[in-house]
C-alpha cells in the first residue's frame, strides 16, 4: 500500500536492481532482477524492478545492451493493493469507477459508477497535476506534483485530515498547518479508516482512526490533522522506503530491508510474535523464516501482511481464516510463514505483489498472475467457485488475457485487477458496485474481462491502476510508443503518438538526473526521433519532455 520516492544512481545489468529516492544516492542491491519498476504499495516515484515503464509526455526507455531493440509499449506503471503510483507523470488523467457512495471518487456526487469517470479533477484539485492516488474503503487520497495530500470521500474518523468529521463529495486539502507545514510528501497509503504519508525528508505522517495505535505517535487518541509517527525507538535512525496501511495496523520497510510494524495485533497482524498491541513501530521478527532475509516489498491487508524478499521468497503473516497467508493452512500466524512456492508458483520469480483485505495477487517474471486467500466472489480469477484457496492458484490466462503481457496488479476487498503492457485493462471478481468497469454490476466474475475502451478511455492507456473497497481508481495517458535501436555505436530513439511540439528528448544514467539533447519543434506527426551517438556505457534512459 505504499512507497517513496526513490532512484539508484546506477545498477549492474545481472547482478542489481534499483530502488531509491530520487537525489539520495542511495543503491540498493536486489540480486536476481535487473527491471527498474514501481513498486506495489503507495509511494511516489518509486523505482523498482518490474515493468518497462513510461509515463505520460514523459516516456522514460530503457536499453539493455548493443545488440538488442527494446519496445516500450504505451506505458505501464505499477499498481498496488490499496495504492499505485506513477514515476514523474506529467499530464495524465485520473479516472474510477465503482462505489461510491461516500463520495470517495471526487466526482462531486455519491452515485456509484459503473463505467469510468474524470476523478479528482475538481474542487481544491482544480489546476493540480495528480501524480499518486490511494484508495481506502470508503475514502481515497491523491497526491499532486507539488507535494500536497488532497482526500474525499468518508470523514467519520478524521480520514479526510481537515480537521472536521464532515464527508466531502469532492477533494478537500488535507491540512498543512502542524506536522505537514513546509513539508512536500512523497508518497501515501491508506485503508479502512487511517492513511501514512511520508515526507521528503524522510518523516512519516498519518492521520484518522487511532483506537488501537494505528497512527504510531505513542497514543490511542484520533487527531483532527495530520500527526507525526514516532520515530525515535525501533524507528530511529531508519530510512523507510515503503509503508502499508493494514486494517487497523501499519507496515513499514526501511532501506536495509527490515520490516517494522505498529497498532493493532490481535491475530498476528504485526508480526512480533505476539497479540500485543503496539502503540508504536517494533520489529517483524526475523527469528523464523526471515533469519537472513532482505525484503524489498511489503503490502498489507484486513489484518495480515506480505512480504517479498530479494531472493524471490513470499513471506505471510497474522490472520489467516481464509488462507490468506498462503501456507496451506487456515492457521493464524503471529510470526512470518513461508507461502507455498511449490504448487504453480515452482520455478516461478515474482516480481510484484498485490494486497487485499482477504486474498493476494502475485505478478511473476514471465507475465502470469496467481493468487491465493478468499475467493468467494471469484476475485481470484482461476474460473473456481472455491469459497478460498490456502495455496496459490493460477489466475486464468485464457480468454480475455490470452497472448497479454501483464505489467501490474491490483488487489481490492472483493475484486482484482491486471494491467496490460498495451495499456489495456481487465478485472474480476465481484462488480455488484461496477469495480470492474464494465457497464454491469455482475455479482460475479470467475475469470479476466476487458475494461471496455471506449468513453474516457478511448486513445488512452492505463499507466497505473489502484482498488480498495469497491473502488478502482486509474491514471490514463495518452497512448504513444518509444524504440530504442542500436546505431554506429550509438543509440537512435524514436517516440511516437506524441499530441504536439515542442518535446524535448532528455538522458540520464541514473533516473534522477536528465541531460536535454535536443528540442525538436516540427516533424512528421506525432513522431519525435534522435539518434545519440555519446551514450554512456552501462544502461541509459530516455524521456521526452514537452514544453508546452
Amino acid at each position: 500500500m505504499s512507497f517513496q520516492n526513490r532512484t539508484a544512481s546506477k545498477i549492474s545489468d545481472d547482478s542489481l536492481s534499483s530502488r531509491t529516492q530520487l537525489g539520495s544516492g542511495i543503491l540498493w542491491p536486489k540480486p536476481k532482477y535487473n527491471e527498474i519498476h514501481l513498486p506495489a504499495c503507495c509511494r511516489v516515484n518509486w523505482i523498482e524492478p518490474v515493468p518497462r515503464s513510461i509515463t505520460t509526455r514523459e516516456k522514460v526507455i530503457r536499453r539493455y545492451n548493443p545488440r538488442s531493440r527494446w519496445q516500450a509499449a504505451r506505458g505501464l506503471l505499477v499498481a498496488s493493493s490499496l495504492a499505485m503510483t506513477l514515476s514523474r507523470a506529467l499530464f495524465a488523467d485520473p479516472i474510477g469507477w465503482g462505489s461510491n457512495l461516500n463520495g470517495q471518487l471526487g466526482i462531486g456526487s455519491s452515485s456509484v459508477r459503473t463505467t469510468p469517470v474524470l476523478a479528482y479533477t475538481n474542487g481544491a484539485l482544480a489546476g493540480k497535476v495528480v501524480t499518486a492516488v490511494a484508495v481506502g474503503t470508503t475514502h481515497s487520497l491523491a497526491l499532486t506534483s507539488d507535494g500536497q495530500v488532497f482526500a474525499c470521500g468518508n470523514n467519520l474518523n478524521r480520514q479526510i485530515g481537515d480537521g472536521s468529521t464532515t464527508n466531502h463529495l469532492t477533494p478537500t486539502a488535507v491540512d498543512r498547518s502542524g506536522v505537514l507545514a513546509d513539508k512536500s510528501v512523497t508518497a501515501i497509503s491508506t485503508s479502512v479508516r487511517h492513511n501514512l504519508a511520508i515526507t521528503s525528508d524522510g518523516r512519516l505522517v498519518a492521520w484518522g482512526a487511532n483506537t488501537r495505535g494505528q497512527l504510531g505517535d505513542g497514543t490511542t487518541n484520533t487527531p483532527s490533522t495530520p500527526v507525526a509517527v514516532d520515530m525515535s525507538g525501533a524507528l530511529a535512525d531508519k530510512v523507510v522506503v515503503a509503508v502499508a496501511a493494514g486494517g487497523s495496523n501499519c507496515v513499514a520497510l526501511t532501506s536495509e530491508g527490515q520490516v517494522f510494524s505498529w497498532g493493532a495485533n490481535s491475530v498476528g497482524q504485526l508480526g512480533d510474535d505476539t497479540t500485543t498491541d503496539r502503540l508504536t513501530a517494533v520489529p517483524v521478527t526475523t527469528a523464523g523464516v526471515l533469519a537472513g532475509k532482505s525484503v524489498i516489498k511489503i503490502g498489507a491487508g484486513l489484518q495480515h501482511s506480505v512480504a517479498l524478499t530479494a531472493d524471490g521468497g513470499l513471506y505471510a503473516w497474522g490472520w489467516n481464516n481464509t488462507g490468506q497467508l498462503g501456507d496451506g493452512t487456515t492457521t493464524n500466524r503471529l510470526a512470518p510463514v513461508a507461502v507455498k512456492m511449490e504448487g504453480v508458483l515452482a520455478g516461478k520469480s515474482v516480481k510484484e505483489i498485490a494486497v487485499g483485505q482477504y486474498h493476494n495477487l502475485v505478478l511473476t517474471e514471465d507475465s502470469q498472475v496467481f493468487g491465493w486467500g478468499l475467493n468467494v466472489s471469484g476475485q481470484l480469477g482461476d474460473g473456481s467457485t472455491a469459497t478460498f484457496q490456502p495455496m496459490p492458484v493460477a489466475v486464468s490466462a485464457a480468454g480475455a488475457l490470452s497472448g497479454k503481457t501483464i505489467v501490474g496488479i491490483a488487489a481490492g476487498e472483493f475484486h482484482s485487477v491486471a494491467l496490460a503492457s498495451d495499456g489495456l485493462m481487465y478485472t474480476w471478481g465481484n462488480g455488484q458496485f461496477g469495480q470492474l468497469g464494465d457497464g454491469t454490476t455482475a455479482p460475479t466474475r470467475l475469470t479476466p474481462s476487458a475494461v471496455p475502451t471506449g468513453g474516457l478511455l478511448n486513445g488512452k492507456a492505463a499507466l497505473a491502476v489502484a482498488a480498495g473497497g469497491g473502488t478502482c481508481l486509474v491514471i490514463v495517458g495518452p497512448i504513444s510508443r518509444g524504440e530504442v535501436t542500436p546505431f554506429l555505436g550509438g543509440y537512435q530513439i524514436r517516440f511516437s503518438g506524441l499530441d504536439g511540439w515542442p518535446y524535448t528528448v532528455q538522458r540520464s544514467s541514473d533516473l534522477t538526473t536528465w541531460f536535454p539533447l535536443t528540442t525538436n519543434t516540427a516533424g512528421p506527426p506525432g513522431v519525435l526521433q534522435y539518434t545519440d551517438l555519446d551514450a554512456p556505457q552501462g544502461r541509459a534512459y530516455y524521456r521526452t519532455s514537452s514544453g508546452r
